[in-house]
């Protein structure tokens, strides 16, 4: 997987994340059938997973953080930087916070399933799929 797309599809990762599986007291809780549909569809995926399941989120900072550190490891600190500073990455992600907006407010997909959730997504925006 190419380092932008990896990097989009780790924060739309971390949103499904809180957006489908945040519990009433704000920790995330990921279901056992998502979480083998991540591991056998994403593996590349599952330290976030595994960082975050049972955690408490409120603002989002400790999982941007987790998100980070990886891509950090997987791409080098410096790719990082080059792929979080481009210019159509920022337009990707700024367009993906817009679909989750609007996906909050007029639900379209089955949000349990993460495949689905980049699915629609990616449909939505006129994006090839992943």
């Amino acid at each position: 997987m190419q380092h932008s797309r990896f990097l989009m599809t780790a924060l739309a990762f971390e949103q499904w994340l809180r957006f489908a599986w945040l519990d009433k007291d704000s920790r995330i809780k990921i279901g056992q059938d998502a979480r083998q549909e991540v591991a056998s569809r994403f593996p590349e995926l599952l330290p976030i997973l595994d960082s975050l399941n049972g955690t408490v989120v409120t603002d989002g900072e400790a999982s941007r953080k987790t998100i980070l550190d990886l891509a950090e490891i997987k791409m080098g600190r410096s790719e990082m930087i080059r792929v979080l500073d481009d210019e159509t990455f920022k337009s990707d992600v700024k367009r993906f916070q817009g679909w989750v907006q609007d996906e909050a407010e007029n639900p379209t997909c089955n949000s349990t399933s993460f495949s689905d959730w980049l699915y629609s997504f990616f449909s939505a925006s006129g994006h090839d799929k992943q």
